[in-house]
């Protein structure tokens, strides 16, 4: 998964607050268990903080954080049979990420 569009997202709204005085919408806080690790959902990602559609329709778990960075990780492959599941065929993976990235765009 790449933070490269989260990252822009991100550096877009600093600029329009700083430019234009529009605050930085907030987002939610990643949710994290009572031991204090993060909490995760049934496919072993993150739950809560920023959403992205990877995260919305998942094909791996999304795991890190690396030792230098606690912000970035690296994407293990879910088994084939999971997205299969998930996904009956391949324009239903497609009509879900494009609806997961519009309602994002959108807020």
């Amino acid at each position: 998964m790449s933070g490269c569009r989260s990252f822009d997202a991100a550096l877009g709204h600093v600029e329009r607050w700083a430019r234009e005085g529009v605050l930085v919408p907030a987002q939610p806080r990643v949710a994290l268990d009572a031991s204090e690790d993060l909490a995760r959902d049934e496919y072993g990602n993150a739950r809560g903080g920023i959403r992205v559609p990877e995260l919305d329709v998942p094909t791996g778990t999304h795991v890190g954080p690396y030792p230098a960075s606690r912000l970035t990780g690296h994407t293990e492959p879910s088994p084939p049979e999971r997205p299969r599941a998930l996904h009956p065929d391949h324009a239903d993976r497609v009509a879900r990420v494009s609806r997961a990235a519009l309602g994002r765009a959108r807020r």
